[in-house]
């Protein structure tokens, strides 16, 4: 295989920046050690998601898990921090079928409690709100949608509740939108937090890594693994979780488009801000057009949006980007939020002292949409990868 070039970046901010665990101590580089049952590349959500289950199994074998960045600067804490259950959306599945949509919602139904069990179970303190999600139209011509979604719940038997005009203002705070589908059983979070956290929980059998990106993965007998400090490792099997990096170890091509969109939020909200919030939970929403703004209002009392988008030439975002969206976003939360009703330009609510931080953050998608199990099968055919597996 050859040397990867290109290595995920910290561009930007994440939730990171506000998780009780942001100055948590993984291992220290020296504790590296020379051969592993398993080495993970990727300290994402994917990554975990390995680690745990391979420890659960096997708890005699030694398991390492290597993340180029600090784990939550990556694409698993820049994001807006939906766990969502359902299928998310139906109407935008393209060629998804009712048993498809099904078994979407059985594994992230199955996901969703796992990962509570991990963190009931542990005692560790996340920012974890299961507080569900709305998808909220402002335009009538939008409201098919959530029509079609209601359809597919009742199918599925899953409950969902419909609001609309002062009963939804009342929970959002905002009379822009008209008509929301809620659906209780998505949980909001903090992504980087949870993320880091949930790494904290992992076994004696595990080896955590930050910081250090892996260069080059060999094939053999044993796998051989380098790192870009230049320690080389020896693995029986290695497993990439590295998303759209996973083509910079050589192991498929052009399977995958990235695309950046781009977020901020808001410092906490004062006493004086709040009192506009009196009675309103926190609360997230996505949009019911396809080019829609993403809004959240956090359990810390932040407000969040996320909205426009780039396509990740690179892989990463560059510092002009950044700088860019830095604009479009702090122009979001001093004007359009008070322009749609989410907080009435009211006296003494001054929302250009909103300070905001930008983050990105990648959306994966494959560039073939309809991929059946032959052509997975040629697509990874006389690629020799005894060693590796590749989510």
């Amino acid at each position: 295989m050859r040397d990867v070039k290109r290595f995920p970046t910290t561009t930007g901010l994440s939730w990171l920046e506000m998780s009780s665990f942001k100055e948590h101590l993984f291992k220290g580089h020296e504790k590296i050690g020379k051969e592993y049952d398993y080495v993970i590349v990727g300290g994402g959500y994917g990554g975990y998601g390995c680690a745990s289950r391979l420890a659960e199994l096997q708890p005699e074998a030694r398991i390492a898990v290597f993340e180029a960045i600090k784990i939550g600067n990556g694409d698993s804490g820049k994001n807006a921090g939906f766990i969502i259950d359902v299928p998310h959306n139906f109407g935008d599945q393209g060629n998804s079928t009712f048993e498809d949509n099904e078994m979407y919602y059985k594994l992230n139904t199955f996901i969703i409690g796992r990962m509570r069990k991990t963190i009931e179970d542990s005692g560790i303190k996340v920012d974890w709100d299961p507080c569900g999600k709305y998808l909220c139209c402002s335009e009538t011509k939008s409201f098919k949608l959530i029509e079609t979604e209601s359809e597919e719940l009742d199918q599925m038997k899953v409950h969902y509740e419909i609001y609309e005009g002062e009963e939804l203002a009342k929970r959002i705070g905002t009379r822009y939108y008209k008509k929301a589908l809620y659906t209780p059983g998505t949980l909001l979070v903090n992504p980087a937090d949870v993320l880091r956290g949930l790494y904290t929980t992992l076994p004696e059998n595990v080896d955590v890594f930050e910081e250090c990106p892996v260069m080059r993965i060999e094939e053999g007998t044993r796998a051989r693994v380098t790192l870009l400090n230049g320690k080389e490792i020896t693995a029986k099997t290695v497993i990439v979780t590295g998303g759209p990096f996973i083509e910079e170890f050589g192991i498929v091509k052009r399977v995958f488009c990235p695309v950046l969109s781009y977020g901020a939020f808001t410092r906490r909200l004062n006493d004086k801000e709040m009192k506009y919030f009196e009675g309103v939970k926190p609360w997230g929403c996505t949009a019911g057009h396809p080019a829609g703004t993403t809004v959240r209002f956090t359990t810390d009392n932040r407000l969040y949006v996320r909205n426009g988008f780039s396509y990740a030439t690179h892989l990463t975002t560059s510092h002009q980007r950044i700088r860019r969206a830095v604009d479009f976003c702090r122009n979001a939360v001093d004007d359009d939020l008070a322009a749609i009703g989410l907080m009435d330009p009211v006296e003494g609510l001054d929302q250009r002292r909103l300070s905001c931080a930008v983050l990105s953050h990648k959306r994966v998608y494959l560039a073939r949409f309809q991929i059946d199990g032959k052509s997975i099968q040629r697509l990874y055919a006389g690629k020799g990868l005894r060693n590796i597996s590749h989510f």
